[in-house]
């Protein structure tokens, strides 16, 4: 059974796995679990502090992916576009990529933002193969670079696939 769920502090430990196989596989970086377990701590720590959700993907109760996004507030990290939705990470395990999945968690995130009032939301694009995927749910490219980590923002309004 397919579930996409908020995240909760039990999940630490196998967020954190999930996190060191995204930038291991899909940044090609590698970080030490002791430092990615500082992250994960810093994440918690902004979910507590702004409007910044993880949602968690299980399958039969095994973790599959996540997706960790926010509302822009002035106060928020990352922040560039107040009110709008960021869309600051998503990984789903190589071996369940192309089932649809992510469409689902993406879908779920839209569904949380218009709940929320949001209506357009906006992400930076790490390759050409995420430029492909976030096309196909919506998104386009504006022509404009993030100032936080220099790659290209991409945008969409919510609702309109």
């Amino acid at each position: 059974m397919k579930i996409i769920r908020s995240y909760q502090s039990r999940d630490r430990k196998i967020f954190t796995d999930m996190m060191c196989d995204y930038f291991k596989f899909d940044l090609n970086e590698e970080i030490s679990n002791d430092r990615m377990q500082l992250v994960v701590l810093r994440i918690e720590y902004e979910m507590q502090m702004y409007p910044m959700f993880l949602r968690v993907l299980t399958l039969d109760e095994v973790p599959a992916g996540f997706l960790l996004f926010q509302i822009d507030t002035a106060e928020n990290p990352w922040g560039l576009r107040i009110g709008q939705g960021f869309v600051r990470e998503m990984y789903l395990k190589k071996e369940l990529r192309g089932q649809g999945l992510g469409e689902k968690m993406v879908e779920d995130m839209f569904d949380f933002y218009l709940s929320r009032g949001v209506k357009n939301a906006y992400l930076t694009a790490e390759s050409e193969k995420a430029v492909k995927f976030w096309s196909s749910r919506g998104f386009s490219l504006s022509g404009e670079i993030h100032e936080k980590n220099d790659l290209p923002i991409m945008e969409a309004t919510i609702g309109n696939k």
